[in-house]
């Protein structure tokens, strides 16, 4: 019996995991992470102007030698209505960790957080 099958599903599953966080890839799957958040605090979807992510990296270690491990993101939300951005602070899975304001979007969107 030929072990091809099994090593292509193996190699397939490490390719998909490990293209899923690099920086274009991780900002289609932490979309939806951002868009249930904002819902939680109450902000409109229609207010939001922009998304940008940004890697939160570890220099080269002993285990990764070659390139720098991938901690987390930020996404920061700008809007329409204000000045400033609601970042959200994800892990490398894009699981929510914490949140925070900049600017004066605080005081409207925010309600004084």
């Amino acid at each position: 019996m030929s072990h091809r099958p099994a090593l292509f599903v193996i190699l397939l599953l490490t390719f998909g995991f490990l293209a899923a966080r690099e920086p274009a890839h991780a900002e289609n799957l932490c979309q939806k992470t951002v868009r249930t958040q904002l819902e939680k605090e109450a902000i409109p979807l229609e207010d939001v102007a922009g998304v940008r992510f940004f890697q939160q990296t570890l220099g080269p270690t002993p285990t990764f030698r070659r390139r720098d491990r991938i901690t987390g993101y930020d996404a920061w939300v700008k809007f329409h209505s204000c000045e400033g951005n609601f970042v959200l602070q994800l892990n490398q899975w894009c699981q929510f960790r914490t949140s925070y304001w900049k600017g004066d979007c605080a005081d409207s969107l925010g309600k004084g957080s």
